[in-house]
């Protein structure tokens, strides 16, 4: 079975700031996951998704990057 790692990570990119949560109003955060390299705990991260620090809403899936990942939690009913 392989091990699946997830890491909270900061917007180390200029990337577009992440609008609150549509939900509760508080801040998210990018996650990464990561599977290990071969047999080593070396962990190659391919998925991306959004969460809410605090409901723990999340994005409805996860994304080869984070440009798509933001755009996704960006994205609103009504482009307010």
């Amino acid at each position: 079975m392989r091990e699946i790692g997830y890491k909270k990570c900061n917007n180390l990119y200029n990337f577009p700031d992440l609008k609150v949560c549509p939900f509760c109003g508080s801040s998210a955060h990018i996650e990464k996951q990561g599977f290990p390299k071969d047999d080593t705990r070396i962990f190659v991260f391919r998925n991306y998704r959004v969460v809410c620090d605090v409901c723990l809403s999340q994005t409805g899936g996860f994304y080869v990057n984070e440009r798509l990942a933001i755009k996704a939690w960006n994205r609103r009913y009504r482009n307010e």
